[in-house]
């Protein structure tokens, strides 16, 4: 369970926000070329509304939706079994390396939250 005092508030105001607020300026990956890696950047698309969303309200003092956050291993995995796969026609690397690196920052941003609010 965490806490939700002034003094997590202030830490999740000065570490976390800033390197949110840092992650906001990152270009989104290019969407895929591959519709087998389509419904992966779909995921990822909402995946990173719902981060934004509740990291927003986690920064304006509602500390309890830190408990909401989590991250997203089956689409890591995904991600991660479609680049490692060697049957895929017109595979887009590119855009699955984009997406992973992406995922791999909003996991960042997680665990400074989480580190931070502990």
């Amino acid at each position: 369970m965490l806490k939700s005092t002034s003094f997590h508030i202030t830490l999740l105001n000065e570490k976390s926000s800033g390197k949110y607020n840092e992650f906001k300026k990152i270009e989104f990956p290019r969407s895929p070329k591959d519709n087998n890696l389509e419904e992966l950047f779909v995921e990822l698309v909402q995946y990173d509304e719902f981060i934004a969303g509740t990291m927003d309200r986690i920064i304006n003092g509602e500390t309890n939706y830190a408990n909401k956050l989590y991250k997203d291993e089956k689409l890591m995995a995904g991600i991660t079994k479609y680049l490692a796969s060697n049957n895929i026609e017109n595979k887009d690397t590119e855009a699955a390396k984009e997406c992973l690196a992406y995922l791999q920052k909003i996991e960042n941003i997680l665990n400074e939250v989480w580190r931070t609010i502990k």
